[in-house]
């Protein structure tokens, strides 16, 4: 599980690198990944949500890498706070082949109003 620091305002981009169960890159050609961030539980002032679906084209697909951009008209409005993620790939016969938890700690961007 990790943990992600996040600056609201920015645009961001995470990099996945999609492994089996015994961490070997795998071909992600043909398959669909999903990507979730929301307010972690019992936390009751944040306000950023975003999902993303992806079936290509990925960054380098058969070293199962993507890397998903997050623009920063969507995290301006994110509020300070801690979040969790999840990243999950789907191949192209429907099978969920890894998935991947976290949190993220949502900062302040000092400099969103110059």
């Amino acid at each position: 599980m990790a943990t992600l620091e996040l600056k609201s305002g920015d645009d961001i981009t995470l990099k996945f690198t999609i492994k089996d169960a015994d961490k070997a890159v795998i071909d992600i050609t043909g398959g669909t990944i999903r990507f979730k961030i929301a307010p972690a539980l019992g936390v009751t002032n944040a306000n950023a949500e975003y999902f993303a679906s992806y079936t290509g084209p990925f960054t380098d697909p058969t070293n199962g890498i993507h890397k998903e951009k997050i623009p920063d008209s969507v995290t301006k409005d994110w509020t300070p706070a801690e979040y969790k993620w999840q990243v999950r790939f789907i191949d192209s016969a429907g099978d969920v082949i890894t998935e991947d938890v976290g949190f993220s700690e949502i900062l302040q961007n000092l400099l969103d109003d110059e």
